[in-house]
């Protein structure tokens, strides 16, 4: 007995519609009532509750940023920024802030091991500026 999958590759290489036996439409696997058919099934899916979700929470966020309003909670933010003080503090803690692990633990932008940065990076080459260069550099584009 073969696979669903087996008879859907042998009506294919014998040029049938593997839904009806038909004849598919050219340059198609399906015939033209099959296609219509499958097509429609997909349109008229109702919206999943995950996907109306997505859709209120992105709707909800649009909103608030547009009052000025903290995007988690509606809170105003003291500093312009998209969080309150707590949000942002949660909101890193969970997701570790830019350049960071699960671990909590710093990514090296240079060799892309957790533990350090690009400054301490053992294999950084010579053209990386130390704290102290980078520090005095930016003293004098001020």
């Amino acid at each position: 007995m073969a696979t669903d999958r087996e008879y859907y590759e042998q009506l294919k290489a014998a040029g049938l519609c593997p839904a009806c036996k038909g004849e598919p439409q050219p340059g198609r696997v399906y015939c033209r009532p099959c296609l219509e058919r499958i097509n429609g099934s997909a349109a008229a899916r109702p919206e999943s509750r995950k996907e109306a979700w997505r859709r209120y929470a992105r709707a909800r966020q649009r909103g608030l940023k547009a009052q000025g309003l903290c995007v988690t909670c509606g809170v105003r933010p003291q500093n312009r920024t998209l969080r309150c003080e707590g949000c942002e503090r949660d909101y890193n803690r969970r997701y570790g802030g830019k350049n960071r692990k699960g671990n909590g633990k710093y990514t090296c932008s240079v060799c892309r091991r957790p533990g350090h940065n690009v400054i301490t990076c053992p294999t950084r080459g010579t053209d990386v500026p130390t704290i102290d260069e980078f520090a005095g550099a930016r003293r004098e584009w001020e």
